[in-house]
């Protein structure tokens, strides 16, 4: 018998150690080839999601530094990513007692903030009047994308 039992770690705390780990690693290594390939979706909804649904401070501080690392990286104002996150996380949180359904609720939630996200940046471009052009064709890739993963992926 030990003495100090208590101090053991558990099975439970080294795979969500490894867990983490390899979520930083991913997202870190991930992260940057999204801007040199452009065609590989950025996973802003799964990041969303995440937010949305962790209990865990950790999980949302890593998810938190990649979309932050998303907008300096991709030089896009942090103050539209910071007004989409809060404004659909507000709005879901009020549509969360109507929907019955979780899936739904997780396509909706990844809709809304993409929807947001690009109506604050169309809104400040127009403030601003610095001419945008955005390329619809991979906005609905990167779209159809991270509905996949969350759908799939997300709980």
């Amino acid at each position: 018998m030990q003495t100090f039992s208590y101090l053991q770690r558990s099975g439970h705390d080294e795979k969500n150690l490894l867990k983490g780990a390899l979520l930083v690693a991913a997202l870190g290594l991930y992260e940057p080839l999204t801007t040199i390939y452009p065609y590989l979706p950025l996973l802003l909804g799964l990041a969303f999601w995440r937010l949305f649904v962790s209990s865990c401070v950790v999980e949302r501080a890593v998810w938190l530094s990649y979309l932050y690392l998303f907008g300096i990286d991709h030089q896009i104002p942090i103050l539209a990513l910071i007004f989409a996150i809060v404004g659909s996380y507000y709005l879901l949180r009020r549509l969360l007692s109507y929907l019955l359904c979780t899936f739904c609720v997780r396509l909706l939630g990844v809709v809304l903030f993409y929807a947001l996200f690009v109506a604050i940046l169309a809104a400040l471009f127009w403030i601003l009047q610095i001419q945008w052009h955005p390329m619809w064709e991979i906005f609905w890739l990167y779209l159809m994308a991270d509905l996949i993963v969350v759908g799939l992926y997300a709980k």
